[in-house]
């Protein structure tokens, strides 16, 4: 199966790139679905803590945050690089929990933050390739509150037009891996 793009996990982002990444959108999953797809998350010990570093333009700044789990995600060239976009940055992102009040167990909404529009992109190409290679969902359906428009709708997101486009295209995609994984365990019987 071709891989749609070449993005893969980091066990880390660097401290200069993670304070300017910006909310970018949210995920619909349950904990136990993002630790098959993403794998053990990175822990924090306290679930606030004050981060300092330059924001985008250049000024020291400190930050209130408030998460307990977050894994990185982030796109990379032939030669396994981090990929640049068209100003230079790096397309990375970060997806953490919504509410560290909730239990994980709880938490289905997880944020996605990055610093490019891309960012959140990779997170869907990721998914979906995961899936082609035969990776399912092994959590029950989501809570129908957490759920409220299309049962199938696992990413939520305010997208620009153009963001729509590509998530259709996506999905078309993500429907198609479904589909033939059906067929194929049909045709096995």
């Amino acid at each position: 199966m071709k891989k749609i793009t070449n993005v893969n996990l980091l066990p880390r982002i660097d401290d200069s790139l993670w304070f300017k990444l910006v909310h970018a959108s949210a995920l619909k999953f349950t904990y136990l679905d993002m630790v098959h797809f993403f794998g053990e998350p990175k822990v924090y010990d306290e679930p606030k803590f004050t981060f300092c570093g330059l924001n985008k333009d250049g000024v020291e700044e400190c930050r209130e945050y408030n998460r307990r789990l977050e894994w990185v995600l982030g796109e990379f060239d032939n030669k396994g690089n981090l990929k640049l976009d068209d100003n230079g940055n790096p397309i990375v992102c970060t997806i953490y929990d919504s509410d560290s009040k909730l239990s994980v167990e709880d938490n289905f909404i997880w944020y996605v933050d990055a610093l490019v529009s891309r960012g959140f992109e990779i997170v869907g190409e990721y998914i979906i390739h995961e899936r082609q290679n035969g990776k399912d969902f092994v959590s029950t359906k989501l809570p129908k509150n957490i759920v409220k428009q299309d049962e199938d709708e696992m990413l939520k997101v305010e997208m620009t037009p153009e963001k729509k486009k590509i998530m259709k295209e996506l999905k078309k995609k993500n429907d198609k891996a479904k589909a033939k994984k059906k067929n194929d365990k049909t045709k096995s019987k």
